[in-house]
């Protein structure tokens, strides 16, 4: 695919060529190859690096809610303890 007009000697790209720089989808695609996918995006439209991204971001969260469940526990176990010691 090749552009059709002619291109000036002052000119790097023919006009129409220029102009494709000003539309805003283009603004958009750019921003979504630097920002990556939305997170609601469904799974067949992230490529295999965004599914290894998102298969660690998940197993992230899943560490910190287990992190978080266990000191959960051990401090109620602790006031446990001292109700008991109370009694």
């Amino acid at each position: 695919m090749s552009c059709c007009d002619g291109i000036t000697e002052m000119d790097k790209s023919c006009t129409s060529c220029a102009l494709l720089g000003t539309l805003d989808v283009l603004d958009d695609i750019l921003q979504r190859m630097i920002q990556g996918p939305h997170k609601n995006i469904r799974w067949q439209y992230l490529t295999v690096q965004n599914l290894i991204d998102l298969l660690h971001r998940k197993n992230e969260q899943i560490n910190t809610l287990k992190l978080d469940r266990l000191n959960l526990e051990r401090s109620l176990l602790v006031r446990a303890r001292h109700l008991d010691a109370f009694k």
